[in-house]
């Protein structure tokens, strides 16, 4: 069994888990084999139920707590065997568990990848069961999802309505079935018919805005978004700012956030929307703007941060300063975990080029959440830009221990500074685990740099403009930049950052101290250009 498919069995053993403890059985060794299968011990588990069933290999208790001990250590055989035997011995007058057999069964299939033997599983359920419309719903949503077979997936949804007319999810199952089939106003209908009984249904609000869209019905779309929006659903926030990103609708939107602060003025939320909507766009005064507002009416630490953070994306950094203060000062009031906040005071320091301060927030940040990494990587750089290459060289390391996945980028600043440092050994190791970390879509500059540094220059130039033609982001640029400038082509380097700077990259301080952009420094239209900007 995969990992995964593991997962799956484990998801419905904790599901299961208050059904079996109040199954009908009462007895001291299942309720302890149920504990063991919860702590992970099957062999104490497996111990306890055949010590419970005795001599009554019949039980279908205990076949099916067997069941489920032998699917998490992977016998699947024996699980199915055991499940069967379950079913087959439990009382039919006991639907809620012969329900949860049925669908553990099939759940077993499903792992199995065997998507035959799982609509059998289901085909016996609802035979078993021909009243109940849980059931009905699993059997529909296989049908459709699994098998795209509609024509018997609506069939069983009218038939669960007609043994339950006011099932919600019956009736928002039978909406998205619509909906796949492009049948928009019917789902509508179906999502209408749900949101009237329960207004708080939030995916039924979710879809019918989708279906509404479909139709181009944007009014009506829109405001289901806000309804989720008022509920604080962050599906309907995230669905209303990317439909922000088309300027005919976004002018709806903004006109619709106004209206709802204006009849709603004691609820900062609609201000702080329009101020994402602003933000999205990089419309950065009007989006301060409206997160001042919001923060006028709410007082909230958020608002200040965003606040703080668009003015630091727009380098006014004492302006900045002055609000992350605030934010810092009120998330301390509402007992916020502070990293992210020390983290962005930390990001304005470093723009400013005031690294021993930034050095001190970005430590404050990794002691707040010593689960995130991003402040041990970004203390690193700062370190970097400081010539302090030991103590970057640690907190890379801290970083590379503590995530997951491989990062180019690691490997390609580790190296360098082993190189610094003059460790050999390391440095050639970790430029060519760059290259291979990065070695799955476009290249970026783990590869190119790393190349180069290897004396693979025809292939790190290669390398550079395929980068630069799949990705035009000012940051590639900016790595563009790094490596004119480490080869000493500094017309080239300084081209590059042009560019970058023209997309948007406007870390000043970033452009002076970054030590792959040395070799720029005394190089007059370079000197000249950072130093216009640097304050």
């Amino acid at each position: 069994m995969k990992h995964y498919q593991k997962l799956l069995v484990l998801t419905l053993l904790c599901s299961l888990t208050p059904l079996l403890t109040l199954a009908q059985k009462n007895t001291y060794n299942f309720k302890q084999a149920v504990a063991a299968l919860n702590n992970q011990d099957i062999a104490k588990a497996k111990k306890l139920i055949f010590m419970d069933m005795g001599g009554n290999t019949k039980d279908p208790y205990d076949l099916f707590l067997l069941s489920l001990a032998y699917s998490i250590e992977k016998n699947v055989d024996s699980a199915f065997i055991a499940i069967d035997q379950a079913i087959k011995y439990m009382p039919k007058s006991d639907e809620t568990y012969l329900y949860q057999a049925y669908n553990y069964r099939a759940k077993l299939c499903e792992t199995c990848n065997d998507s035959e033997k799982q609509l059998a599983t289901y085909n016996d359920m609802v035979k078993a069961l021909p009243k109940n419309v849980e059931a009905l719903l699993l059997r529909a949503k296989f049908y459709a999802n699994e098998l795209e077979d509609y024509k018997h997936s609506k069939a069983d949804l009218q038939k669960a309505l007609q043994l339950d007319a006011g099932n919600l999810d019956a009736m928002y199952t039978l909406g998205d079935l619509e909906f796949v089939q492009k049948n928009c106003d019917k789902a509508i209908d179906c999502y209408t018919k749900v949101l009237t009984a329960n207004p708080n249904y939030v995916e039924a609000r979710l879809h019918r805005s989708i279906a509404y869209n479909q139709l181009d019905k944007q009014d009506a779309s829109i405001e289901d978004l806000m309804e989720l929006i008022k509920q604080d659903d962050t599906d309907g926030y995230d669905n209303l700012l990317a439909r922000s990103d088309s300027a005919e609708i976004r002018e709806i939107i903004i006109k619709k956030l106004n209206a709802r602060a204006a009849a709603d003025p004691t609820n900062g939320i609609w201000k702080h929307v329009l101020g994402s909507v602003y933000y999205r766009v990089a419309d950065y005064p009007k989006a301060v703007a409206a997160y001042k507002e919001a923060f006028a009416i709410d007082k909230a630490a958020g608002s200040a941060y965003n606040v703080a953070n668009t003015y630091y994306l727009q380098n006014l950094h004492q302006e900045a300063l002055e609000w992350i203060g605030k934010a810092e000062a009120q998330a301390r009031k509402e007992s916020e975990n502070m990293q992210r906040y020390f983290s962005l005071h930390a990001n304005i320091y470093d723009d400013m080029g005031r690294y021993d301060e930034a050095i001190k927030q970005f430590t404050m940040a990794a002691d707040a959440n010593p689960e995130k990494t991003t402040p041990l990587w970004d203390r690193a750089l700062t370190y970097m830009k400081m010539g302090k290459l030991k103590e970057a060289l640690k907190d890379i390391n801290a970083y590379d221990e503590k995530t997951e996945h491989d990062n180019g980028l690691v490997y390609l600043y580790r190296g360098w500074i082993y190189q610094q440092l003059g460790n050999t050994m390391n440095t050639e190791g970790d430029f060519r685990k760059a290259i291979e970390t990065d070695s799955i879509g476009t290249p970026s500059a783990a590869t190119f740099i790393a190349q180069h540094f290897l004396h693979l220059d025809k292939q790190a130039l290669e390398s550079l403009n395929k980068s630069l033609q799949e990705d035009t982001s000012a940051i590639n640029y900016f790595y563009a930049a790094c490596f004119y400038a480490i080869k000493n082509d500094k017309p080239m380097a300084m081209r590059q950052i042009e560019i970058a700077v023209e997309k948007g990259y406007n870390s000043w301080s970033t452009l002076r101290d970054f030590p792959f952009l040395k070799n720029m420094h005394g190089y007059k239209p370079y000197d000249d250009f950072i130093l216009a900007r640097i304050k």
